[in-house]
């Protein structure tokens, strides 16, 4: 077991320690590489960067840098950490980020490696949100503060204290300017670090409206040793050396404000801020989903979850077929269920073109998992606003982004933030198509894309009924009596297939209690099995001109069918639909088919015509409601015309009759 000494001091002397306290860089060198010191023959170096960022917090009490992509500005911080703390007395750091969890993921992960390598890692204490010096617990320690609130950076004062600011373009000002005038002594010290996303606020200001009081430093991945060349190659050859992205990320440049640009980097950036400072445990919302599916090459697949406002870690896969895209998001909704508790409809919001269609009529089938099925084309019709439906869903994803949170997914960032826009003709905001944006930064923004797809606020157009829902309190689970009159309603879609349905109403509820589709001499003893009746209602197919009307084969075996002459289609439509809303529209569970053609009744083609085949139980219902017109005022009603067959003229009479037999 290696000897732990009492103090520091017994391993690192004072003498030596005030020749450190100057000399950062050969602290770094002697006490946290050590052997493994490419000066003693060994694999870690400090590169240029890193050295400067060193020795300019040792001879300056105001440091800020600004950053590129992996310049190595994470390990310095740590390095300076441990520096501080062994070679001050009574020395104090505090580290802060614009949140916690954000430390926690990446500067303190960071610190526990360095001091796990160190020579010095026996003299100290490393817990989830501090470092202690054992020796003096209480007086030489760093830790963790959140910048989110004012309140819990109060009371910082050391003779001997160092504050460090990561990501410090996130940070608000107001803690900025806190932490600021908590420098009161000598020795007390703060550096910000970060890459510059924001063209406003304290960062920003340091190298701008502030530069005198700043020691100031901009660290170009280009000129990083340890960045890979090959990294800064992709995003030249993506993005090009002018763009946002390319000046932020590699050059550790300030955004120059791209006016084509539809959403600005930094309102990007502050969502991942947001989504670090979320508690992974906890959802609010709805969960909805968006699946972008690629189409061929090295586009990819995506499936993206939100929670509310809170976008989840996206699904991205290569090469995949439909069916495999289809159980991929299956598999989503039965984790986000398993996650969240939620058991209600989830939305699929699927783009529909291409091949998104076929995983579309995939999902339509699925009675299993309780979802509906949203299709979305983006190149469909905008509003005044917006030009077409792809921009219409930028835009609102645009509205929505303050409240939104992000995952830490730099190719995410990046596609939102690079989107363009532009006015077209019509003098609306028309977002770049994505052909263009494929053909200038040679990949496909589909990670974007699902995003947007799972904000769309969008409902089923193809659908006729939005609130019905197979699972709900509408379907009933027993088979028991129901007071009120029977019904059938018996409708003939164009190739005469038989649908019917038969109904109890009791002046407010209606409730199916079966159903039927068929042929024509299939139906009858199942209408004959049933009664007595209200009324038998059919469409007019029943009743055609040439003489050989159907209605007549009825009344052979005692049916008598009444016409619905006031068959008013919309308005039935607009009766189920508040019907199933309102839950006076219920269906026992027997009726298997009822539930499945009422679920999926969507429109299907260009004139919005239903298929009357697929749907034909959906249309005796709407045959029935038409004919009782349960949602209208009530009033005197004449007693019902009924129909039957004349034997000696050849046609139709009526009869008057307060009750239909058979």
């Amino acid at each position: 077991m290696a000897k732990v000494h009492r103090s520091i001091e017994e391993r690192l002397p004072y003498n030596r320690m005030m020749y450190y306290q100057t000399h950062p860089v050969e602290f770094v060198e002697d006490w946290i590489f050590h052997v493994d010191a490419a000066s003693n023959g060994g694999e870690f170096s400090i590169s240029p960067h890193q050295i400067e960022l060193l020795n300019a917090v040792a001879n300056h009490k105001r440091v800020a840098v600004k950053s590129g992509h992996g310049c190595g500005k994470t390990s310095s911080l740590a390095w300076l950490a441990i520096w501080w703390l062994s070679c001050f007395s009574r020395a104090r750091v505090i580290a802060t980020a614009p949140s916690l969890p954000q430390l926690k993921s990446v500067l303190w992960p960071e610190l526990a490696i360095w001091l796990n390598r160190s020579l010095l890692k026996d003299y100290f204490d490393l817990t989830a949100t501090r470092l202690y010096l054992i020796e003096n617990r209480e007086e030489s320690f760093a830790e963790l503060r959140t910048a989110s609130k004012e309140e819990s950076l109060q009371g910082i004062h050391a003779g001997n204290l160092l504050l460090i600011m990561d990501e410090a373009s996130g940070i608000d000002d107001s803690i900025h300017i806190m932490l600021k005038g908590a420098l009161t002594r000598a020795n007390n010290k703060i550096v910000q670090v970060g890459n510059p996303v924001r063209t406003s606020g304290y960062f920003f200001d340091a190298f701008h409206k502030f530069p005198g009081r700043w020691d100031l430093h901009t660290f170009n991945s280009e000129d990083s040793p340890i960045v890979e060349k090959e990294y800064v190659d992709d995003m030249l050859e993506m993005w090009g050396r002018m763009h946002t992205i390319f000046r932020v990320r590699v050059l550790g440049e300030f955004p120059l404000g791209d006016p084509d640009s539809f959403i600005a980097l930094e309102d990007v950036e502050q969502a991942v801020i947001r989504g670090y400072s979320r508690d992974g445990t906890m959802y609010d919302g709805i969960p909805e989903i968006g699946v972008d599916v690629a189409r061929k090459g090295d586009d990819l697949t995506v499936i993206c979850v939100r929670v509310g406002y809170h976008v989840l870690p996206l699904v991205t896969r290569e090469k995949t077929t439909i069916p495999e895209v289809a159980a991929m998001v299956i598999m989503e909704v039965q984790k986000i269920r398993e996650l969240t508790g939620y058991q209600d409809i989830i939305k699929i919001k699927i783009d529909d073109t291409g091949v998104g269609g076929g995983v579309s009529d995939i999902l339509d089938l699925n009675r299993n998992d309780n979802i509906e099925v949203i299709p979305v084309n983006f190149g469909g019709a905008g509003n005044k606003q917006y030009e077409n439906e792809a921009s219409w869903m930028w835009g609102n994803f645009k509205s929505q982004l303050p409240h939104v949170t992000l995952p830490d997914d730099r190719h995410l960032t990046e596609e939102l933030a690079a989107r363009r826009w532009e006015m077209s003709m019509r003098e609306r905001t028309m977002i770049e198509p994505k052909r263009k944006f494929k053909k200038d930064y040679k990949r496909s923004p589909d990670r974007a894309d699902a995003v947007i797809l799972a904000f769309a606020s969008k409902q089923n157009e193809r659908r006729v009924l939005k609130h019905f829902d197979p699972v709900g309190e509408e379907i009933v689970d027993s088979e028991k009596e129901y007071g009120g009159l029977m019904y059938c309603s018996i409708y003939y879609s164009k190739d005469m297939l038989v649908s019917a349905i038969w109904a109890r109403w009791d002046g407010r509820n209606l409730t199916i209690t079966n159903e039927f589709v068929g042929s024509d001499s299939e139906i009858v003893p199942y209408i004959t099995n049933y009664g007595p009746y209200k009324k038998v209602i059919g469409n007019d197919k029943m009743f055609s001109k040439t003489g050989d009307d159907l209605y007549w084969q009825y009344n052979k075996y005692g049916i008598y069918v009444t016409e619905n002459y006031g068959y008013d289609e919309f308005g039935a439509m607009q009766c189920m639909g508040k019907m199933t809303q309102n839950k006076t529209l219920r269906i026992l569970n027997n009726c298997v088919d009822t539930i499945s053609q009422m679920r999926n009744w969507s429109i299907v083609d260009k004139n919005q015509r239903e298929l009357s085949r697929e749907n034909g139980l959906c249309y005796a219902i709407l045959h029935l409601l038409s004919d009782l017109k349960p949602l209208t005022a009530p009033r005197p009603q004449p007693l019902p015309v009924q129909y039957a067959f004349d034997d000696n003229i050849g046609r139709r009479k009526s009869i008057n009759s307060g009750f239909m037999g058979i």
